[in-house]
């Protein structure tokens, strides 16, 4: 059996004001053919499970394309129509394939209001005609289209926010395809739709109610059978008509199982709903908790500018907090600002750091603010990812700097600097040589930091910007309504 290996990612936060972006031109990553084996083999992703799911099953994986987007407003149709020129090529040179495998993040849009991920799949079976087999691993955070049935096969998605599982699913569902090509019969799929839409830190599967749900999905499911069930939170920062939470579901027995088990489950996220809501803090209110224990490792959540959903980075909410109180001993990562990062690589390790940082581009997460301070570290931006879904990846940050700023009060903040967004991971750390954290971090971020630093005792903090989980925010217009939270359901 040959099966071809793809991966498309971007999410698509329709109230950013930069651009998406798929083509290499502008800083996508993508690797074709042999380069995605050489990239994704032996890593904790998607990719790498199926890849070595394929190795374990005496199956022949053909790596097709991978094509990782930061994320960022709706992506140009351009980008769009060029990656699929690319991957027809990638298909049509490949043939004869089963089966496809296909991550993608069930979140990109593009400028003209296109469900970019619908449009791959059915490019996808277009190309390839109704033989092969179609199976598709979205992120939990998918916004699925309701056509998505009529044209593939079998769908997963983690069974972890963040998705820590995701190399395991994949092997499940490249089992799945096995089994689907061998018997050559498809299982029935069921999809139920539920008026949800979660902030992505309430998506969190390490809280109670989540955690037993998800618990009661796994011990549902049978592999022999192809009876699969995933649950899709939605991506909140997405105002399109097709966004909310799903309940996806495969059964080989037949379509009265697979709706069965969709409509249970469905309704047990339902009414599992008042009982996600987490305790949101204020900055001030954070900080001050955590230098009133200096002997506990906290990790601050700052929710309003995270890159894993599309944020600039560069909101200042965090940092001006952690200078006016007049922190000992923090550190804020990191703050995306090309021209502070130029001005730190200036002035060299060890000089004076005296300007804004902040705010450049966006100022819904904080102005600029001037600091002063001294360049610590410098760097390039490669670094290796060693957390998360993403472990064993390498990553580039486009140059990183280390800064020690001055606060309030006497007090010290730290403060890395990034030339682009970057998802926060440990490896930024090893990277620019910082060892050991201090106790009180910041970090831009929603659900990684989970992942990341496990072991730290979380504050989930909603500063201002376009991923904030405050709803308020946010002038929705395309939803399909009504939609829990937004309206009393």
């Amino acid at each position: 059996m040959r099966i071809g290996l793809v991966r498309i990612m971007q999410r698509s936060n329709t109230f950013a004001r930069q651009p998406g972006r798929l083509r290499r031109e502008d800083g996508a990553r993508w690797y074709v053919g042999e380069a995605l084996s050489t990239h994704f083999a032996h890593t904790a992703t998607a990719l790498g499970g199926a890849l070595a799911a394929c190795h374990d099953l005496g199956i022949a994986a053909v790596p097709l394309l991978a094509v990782d987007g930061e994320a960022g407003g709706p992506v140009p149709d351009t980008d769009l129509r060029d990656t699929l020129a690319a991957l027809e090529q990638a298909v049509r040179t490949a043939q004869p394939l089963d089966g496809i495998f296909i991550e993608l993040s069930g979140a990109l849009t593009t400028q003209e209001g296109t469900h970019g991920d619908q449009a791959i799949l059915q490019a996808l079976r277009s190309w390839l005609g109704p033989e092969p087999v179609i199976g598709v691993l979205f992120d939990h955070a998918a916004n699925l289209s309701f056509e998505l049935p009529s044209v593939v096969d079998i769908v997963v998605g983690p069974g972890t926010a963040p998705a820590t599982d995701k190399a395991e699913r994949a092997r499940q569902l490249i089992v799945a395809l096995a089994t689907i090509g061998k018997s050559k019969r498809r299982p029935a799929l069921a999809m139920r739709r539920i008026p949800l839409l979660l902030p992505l830190s309430w998506q969190w599967t390490g809280y109670p109610p989540l955690q037993r749900l998800l618990q009661e999905v796994r011990e549902s499911e049978d592999l022999e059978q192809c009876a699969l069930t995933s649950l899709f939170f939605g991506f909140p920062q997405a105002d399109v008509p097709w966004a909310g939470a799903t309940v996806f579901t495969s059964d080989a027995r037949g379509p009265a199982a697979a709706h069965e088990r969709a409509a249970a489950f469905a309704e047990k996220l339902w009414h599992t709903r008042n009982d996600l809501a987490q305790t949101q803090w204020n900055i001030e209110e954070a900080v001050h908790t955590a230098m009133a224990d200096p002997t506990t490792p906290f990790c601050l959540a700052e929710l309003g500018d995270v890159p894993e959903a599309g944020g600039p980075a560069e909101g200042t909410a965090a940092l001006w907090a952690m200078l006016d109180l007049g922190v000992h001993e923090g550190l804020l990562v990191a703050i995306a600002d090309a021209e502070a990062l130029a001005q730190a690589q200036r002035v060299g390790v060890g000089g004076a750091f005296n300007g804004a940082i902040g705010g450049k581009r966006d100022t819904r997460g904080g102005y600029p603010i001037d600091v002063q301070g001294e360049v610590r570290a410098l760097a390039p931006g490669r670094f290796r990812r060693e957390r998360g879904d993403g472990a064993g990846l390498d990553d580039d940050a486009g140059g990183i700097a280390f800064l020690d700023l001055a606060a309030r009060h006497g007090g010290h903040v730290q403060v890395i600097l990034t030339e682009r967004p970057v998802v926060p991971d440990p490896g930024l750390f090893t990277a620019i040589g910082i060892d050991p954290i201090p106790n009180l971090l910041v970090v831009k971020s929603a659900l990684a930091f989970r992942a990341a630093w496990p072991h730290r005792l979380a504050l989930p903090v909603a500063t201002p910007g376009i991923t904030t989980p405050e709803f308020t925010f946010y002038r929705f217009t395309r939803l399909p309504r009504p939609l829990w939270p937004l309206d009393p359901l």
